[in-house]
């Protein structure tokens, strides 16, 4: 089992070498945006990112996860076939959905409440939904594959060159937010030009029809499920604009980017974790080591929530030659930050309860969790935007992620039964509390603010010890590390 946790820990960090940085260097653009662009505009380039997401998961159409599961049952002869029928699919398709997308921007711009001026942003963002479409089965290869470092290295190029030309477009010559949209269509069109060469190593100009009927079964479900699923991630935005307006979204949209930490480590964990799960569904300890993964995904979670939680009000004060993080304008919105950090942390483990249903081939149960998710999620926003505003629409995300856990959980558990570590998860989650209320209650013996938040995140890991969370090993391990760190 060790041997099996480092490989996928050595994945997860290889493929966040490219997210991490990839996301990091994007993320520094917050601050350009903050600074240098008004709420309102801000908000409109949120909302067109919320529209985005729902074509990110109908332009692949479920290919991606369907070349993956049926990748690692074929020889090598028929991987090739895997590959090419669900690529040049994919290819046809993506070239006509963003031609139309294109002969309609104008009419579909006004219909998401774009102002006509911005409506090139809509024929742009088509075109790079298209590109990133036709990568998405290479960048699968690549998973698929375990060469995670050409990904990584593949991957960071093209965002990247979307960050630099953000920088040269927004920065300096103070373009509009139009700019912002062609710069990631050029970032996108520069990762699939390196993506060439995985593309010629596996395509043959051959189509099989009913290889892609197969791979249609198991991929279209998932079809209304990565859709529904974006609606927890997104029709926030949408709603937020039609209660409150374009200021209240840009504020919202600032603030939720600071997810990004948490964010990250889902991401680059989730881009481990499926063809992990798949390659080893087979082995004799395989439910026992997912357990173990469950366990270990949400220790560094809850420590990163705490973390990020206690010190992301004094992080977004920093100045550097007259710059916040974020603009002074969008503060007013850090309190939505634990709570969106929250739920990425029920995102990553619903990720994991649901490794059984893609194994068992349940991938008809994905519509119903996301689906009920979105439902949730719709309901919650509705009720609670018109009373507490944008808290309102980041509740609303939390409990729509915590009831899609719960049924993956459920479901995944029905079809593929897991001995999940309860009791040390339990002990995780108190852990993590118990400091976290002492500070937003407020409660403070006359220390510094600074001084007693760093108390309070060394509370974790001495709870952790107390609770007795840590097994033999892993205590003999805490203590080396311990000593190590006073010397």
């Amino acid at each position: 089992m060790l041997a099996q946790l480092k490989r996928l820990t050595t994945d997860t960090a290889m493929y966040g070498l490219s997210n991490v940085l990839g996301r990091m260097i994007n993320f520094l653009l917050v601050p350009l945006y903050t600074n240098v662009i008004a709420p309102g505009e801000y908000g409109y380039v949120g909302t067109v990112y919320a529209y985005i997401a729902f074509f990110t998961i109908l332009f692949p159409y479920g290919m991606e996860i369907a070349f993956m599961r049926y990748f690692v049952a074929h020889g090598q002869h028929d991987k090739e076939n895997v590959f090419s029928t669900p690529w040049l699919a994919v290819v046809a398709t993506s070239i006509i959905l963003a031609s139309i997308i294109h002969a309609c921007s104008t009419d579909i711009a006004s219909l998401i409440q774009l102002p006509e001026r911005f409506s090139l942003i809509v024929v742009f963002a088509g075109w790079t939904l298209a590109v990133d479409a036709i990568s998405a089965i290479p960048y699968a290869s690549l998973r698929m594959e375990r060469r995670a470092f050409r990904f990584a290295i593949i991957r960071f190029s093209g965002i990247l060159v979307a960050v630099l030309l953000n920088v040269w477009f927004i920065g300096i010559q103070h373009k509009s937010i139009t700019w912002i949209f062609i710069a990631g269509f050029a970032g996108s069109c520069f990762a699939l030009t390196l993506l060439f060469p995985v593309i010629l190593a596996h395509l043959r100009l051959k189509f099989s029809p009913v290889l892609l009927r197969t791979l249609l079964r198991f991929g279209l479900p998932t079809v209304p499920a990565g859709l529904a699923a974006m609606v927890v991630q997104v029709i926030d935005r949408p709603l937020l604009l039609a209660f409150s307006g374009e200021d209240i979204v840009g504020l919202y949209n600032a603030n939720y980017k600071l997810g990004i930490f948490m964010m990250l480590l889902v991401g680059m964990f989730q881009y481990a974790w499926q063809p992990f799960f798949l390659q080893h569904a087979d082995d004799e300890n395989a439910k026992r080591l997912f357990a173990r993964v469950g366990t270990y995904f949400l220790a560094v979670a809850a420590g990163i929530w705490l973390l990020l939680s206690l010190f992301m009000n004094d992080f977004v004060r920093i100045s550097i030659a007259g710059y916040y993080f974020i603009g002074s304008k969008y503060w007013t919105g850090l309190s939505i930050v634990p709570v969106i950090l929250l739920a990425y942390i029920f995102t990553g483990m619903g990720t994991i309860f649901t490794a059984g249903l893609y194994i068992r081939k349940k991938t008809s149960w994905l519509p119903v969790i996301s689906g009920t998710g979105a439902a949730v999620n719709i309901f919650a926003n509705l009720l609670l935007i018109p009373a507490v505003g944008m808290m309102g629409a980041a509740v609303a995300t939390l409990l729509s992620y915590v009831v899609m856990a719960a049924l993956s959980f459920l479901l995944g558990q029905r079809v593929y039964r897991v001995p999940y570590e309860y009791g040390r998860m339990t002990k995780l989650a108190l852990a993590a509390a118990v400091p976290a209320c002492l500070w937003y209650l407020q409660i403070n013996p006359g220390l510094p603010g600074i001084v007693l938040k760093l108390i309070l995140l060394g509370l974790f890991p001495v709870l952790l010890f107390v609770l007795g969370f840590f097994e033999r090993g892993e205590r003999r391990i805490m203590i080396q590390l311990l000593k190590g760190f006073q010397r």
